[in-house]
């Protein structure tokens, strides 16, 4: 196939994104989904690395479900599709900068307890403390968009 015009460069570009943005979206969500069952499966009490393996699986859901947005946006020769309402936008931008970042902390914090438990083998990590870290570093995460998500309900 020869593209003679930037059109349709740009055509076949949106429709190679698009069709990406959705095959992310029907692999990783099945996948993660079969892993989420599979963690919450385990007996009780959960382990901290288990409860680590949930958050992940749950952010990666979140993650890949995101990309459908983009995904009708590229498939419908770039108009808006959700992106047209503000509070999409609002959502998606907030979602877009926290959960990757979230996922990347907890997949290192998860790390360190592997790490902490290989140097410590008789002394296991508090499941509690490792948790409420984590709910920190996502209230901190999340924190900078309060100020933007009141201005934006307010406005309506």
């Amino acid at each position: 196939m020869v593209f003679n015009t930037p059109t349709q460069v740009r055509t076949a570009a949106d429709c190679f994104l698009g069709a990406t943005l959705i095959l992310c979206f029907v692999i990783g969500v099945p996948a993660n989904l079969v892993s989420f069952k599979f963690f919450v499966s385990k007996p009780k009490p959960k382990d901290l690395p288990t409860c680590i393996y949930i958050l992940i699986t749950v952010t990666d859901i979140i993650i890949c479900t995101m990309t459908l947005v983009p995904a009708g946006s590229y498939l419908s020769t770039r108009s808006p599709q959700l992106f047209g309402y503000s509070g999409v936008c609002v959502l998606w931008g907030v979602f877009i900068a926290v959960f990757p970042a979230f996922t990347i902390f907890t997949l290192s914090l998860l790390s360190v307890t592997r790490t902490y438990n290989v140097h410590y083998p008789l002394k296991p990590m508090r499941r509690g403390g490792c948790l409420r870290f984590l709910a920190l570093y996502f209230i901190l995460l999340v924190s900078p968009y309060f100020n933007y998500f009141s201005k934006f309900l307010l406005s309506k």
